[in-house]
């Protein structure tokens, strides 16, 4: 699977992806607890992906 992600801060995005940070939901409005307790499982959902596997593309790059 490849995946596009643009971001401000893409070293800080790609160090959480590798080192598999929890990742909490937030919303604007309450949720039904079946839906946050689903949530708090979700955000610890454990992802390996290899550093090597993460590459940071400048923006004056993507196209090229």
């Amino acid at each position: 699977m490849q995946v596009v992600m643009i971001t401000k801060d893409a070293a800080g995005l790609r160090e959480a992806i590798v080192s598999n940070k929890p990742s909490p939901i937030t919303y604007n409005s309450p949720k039904p607890k079946e839906i946050t307790d689903e949530d708090k499982v979700i955000e610890v959902y454990k992802i390996d992906v290899k550093p090597e596997d993460v590459v940071i593309v400048p923006v004056d790059k993507v196209f090229q």
